[in-house]
C-alpha cells in the first residue's frame, strides 16, 4: 500500500514538468514591463490627484480672511486709477495773471486782486475766540467767508484799524486809508467803537482821523505858577501824613483851576492813581485818567493815562467801557508798550 502512492506521485511530477524555452522567457519579460508601466502610471495619477487636493486646501486657507471667512478676490489685475485734474476756478474769482498768491487766513478765502497786493497775517485766527488780523500793506485783495457763518476779520493799514464781518468784500490800500467795498451781502464795520453797515455794492473810505489843530496853550501867569507850586507842596504834605482824601482834593484844583499850567496833566494822572490804588474808587479814577490824557494829549503821558483808564473801567466791572477805551488805545497806539496788558484787561484777542 505504501509503494502505490509513491508511484502515483512520481508519475504526476513527470506530467507537471514544463518545458522552458527562450520565446517563453521573452514573453514573460514583455508582460512584466507592461505591468510595471501600468503601476507607474497609476502611481503618478494618484500623486497628481493628491497634489491638486493639497493645493486646493492650502489655497483656500490663504484666501481666508480673519476668522476663516473666505475673501473674494478678483481674478484680473487691478488697473491703476488716474488722478482727475481739479475743477478750474470760475473766471470771476480768478486773479489776473501774475498776481501774487494771498496768505491763508482762518475762516476766509483771500484772493489778491492787484499785482502789487501785499497782505500779511498778524494773527491767523485759528482760535475760535480770536478773530484773524491782517495788514493790508499794499494793493487790493478780496476776502470771502468760507465758514457756515461769517467771521470777524481785523484789517489794518498803517494807523487805520477796522473790524469787518461779511460774506464777501474787497479792500484796497490807498495811502494810509482803506477802501472797502461790499461785494455780497451787507458788511458790518467797527471802527473806534462805532458800528457802520454797508449794503451790497456800497463803498466807503476809512482814513486816519485828523486831529484838530492844537491851539496854543496860553502861558500861565507867574501868580498862577506860584499857586500851583503851593498846592503841589500841600499835596506832598497830605500824602506824607496819610491823608489821601485831601491830596485828591488839592490835585483836582490843580487840574481844573490851573489847566494851563504844565503840571495840570500830571496832577490829574496822580489823582487817578490815588483814587484807584489807595481809595478804591475806580470810576472816579477813570474820569481822572481821561482828564489827564486830555490835558496832555500831545505828550508822553497820554498813552499811559489811556491804558490806566482801561484798567480803571475793568476794576469797576464795566466791561463795555473797558473794551471801548481799549479799542481807542489800540487804534491810537497799535505798537504801544501796554498793548498786551490792555488787550488782557478788556478781554480782546
Amino acid at each position: 500500500m505504501t509503494r502505490e502512492p509513491m508511484r502515483d506521485l512520481e508519475a504526476a511530477r513527470a506530467r507537471l514538468t514544463i518545458e522552458w524555452s527562450d520565446s517563453r522567457t521573452s514573453a514573460l519579460m514583455v508582460r512584466g514591463r507592461s505591468r510595471l508601466r501600468r503601476r507607474r502610471r497609476a502611481l503618478g495619477l494618484a500623486l497628481a490627484v493628491t497634489a491638486i487636493a493639497l493645493f486646493a486646501a492650502l489655497g483656500g486657507r490663504l484666501a481666508a480672511g480673519p476668522g476663516g471667512v473666505a475673501i473674494d478676490r478678483p481674478h484680473t489685475r487691478p488697473q491703476p486709477q488716474r488722478m482727475q485734474p481739479p475743477l478750474p476756478m470760475p473766471a470771476s474769482r480768478q486773479a489776473p495773471a501774475g498776481t501774487p498768491r494771498a496768505p491763508a487766513v482762518t475762516g476766509f478765502s483771500v484772493v489778491a486782486e492787484s499785482r502789487d497786493a501785499d497782505v500779511r497775517v498778524r494773527r491767523s485766527g485759528r482760535d475760535a475766540g480770536a478773530p484773524a488780523s491782517v495788514d493790508l500793506v499794499a494793493g487790493a485783495a478780496r476776502f470771502e467767508a468760507v465758514t457756515a457763518s461769517p467771521r470777524r476779520l481785523e484789517l489794518r493799514a498803517g494807523s487805520v484799524a477796522i473790524t469787518v464781518q461779511a460774506w464777501v468784500f474787497s479792500a484796497s490800500r490807498a495811502g494810509d486809508a482803506i477802501e472797502l467795498a461790499a461785494v455780497r451781502g451787507p458788511v458790518q464795520v467797527w471802527v473806534e467803537g462805532e458800528e457802520i453797515v454797508l449794503v451790497e455794492g456800497a463803498r466807503r473810505r476809512f482814513a486816519p482821523r485828523q486831529a484838530p489843530p492844537a491851539r496854543p496853550r496860553p502861558r500861565p501867569s507867574p501868580a498862577e505858577l506860584a499857586s500851583v507850586d503851593r498846592l503841589l507842596t500841600e499835596v506832598d504834605a497830605a500824602r506824607a501824613a496819610g491823608d489821601p482824601e485831601r491830596a485828591v482834593m488839592l490835585l483836582e484844583r490843580v487840574a481844573t483851576e490851573y489847566a494851563r499850567a504844565p503840571e495840570a496833566g500830571l496832577a490829574a494822572f496822580t489823582r487817578g492813581r490815588i483814587l484807584l490804588e489807595e481809595l478804591g474808587r475806580p470810576r472816579l479814577a477813570a474820569s481822572a485818567f481821561a482828564r489827564a490824557a486830555e490835558l496832555d494829549s500831545r505828550g508822553r503821558l497820554a498813552e499811559d493815562a489811556l491804558a490806566h483808564e482801561v484798567e480803571a473801567w475793568h476794576r469797576a466791572g464795566d466791561a463795555a467801557q473797558a473794551r471801548d477805551r481799549a479799542r481807542a488805545y489800540l487804534q491810537r497806539y497799535p505798537d504801544g508798550y501796554r498793548t498786551e496788558r490792555v488787550r488782557q484787561l478788556a478781554g480782546l484777542p
